[in-house]
């Protein structure tokens, strides 16, 4: 909230000190950052903020959230891969009259 907000724009106001010190507040940045589209839902964010993150950059407790964020992505995305082959493909008709032909698992294979 305000008081993460304020600790990082009083570290840039200073200026960090150390090489951890820049590290933490670039870290915190990103953090941020990624809170924010993720509380948002902002899918095309997350992804691009994940790409952009070198992966033993960041502190472990940094790291843990990038992992569990690109988890999340990547649960979401199966998700709406399994919906879209499961919504298209089905069979036809009614009871007794069931069209075959339209039967496609080609979606399914794909997701």
């Amino acid at each position: 909230g305000l008081l993460r907000d304020e600790a990082i724009k009083y570290v840039q106001s200073i200026g960090p000190v150390t090489k951890e010190a820049l590290s933490l507040l670039n870290s915190a940045q990103l953090v941020l950052k990624l809170r924010n589209a993720l509380k948002n839902s902002e899918w095309f964010v997350v992804k691009n903020i994940l790409a952009g993150i070198e992966k033993g950059k960041h502190p472990e407790v940094a790291q843990k959230e990038f992992e569990l964020a690109e988890a999340s992505v990547n649960y979401r995305t199966c998700i709406q891969e399994l919906t879209r082959g499961l919504s298209s493909g089905m069979a036809t008709g009614e009871v007794g009259a069931i069209n075959l032909s339209t039967i496609s698992t080609k979606d399914l294979d794909l997701a």
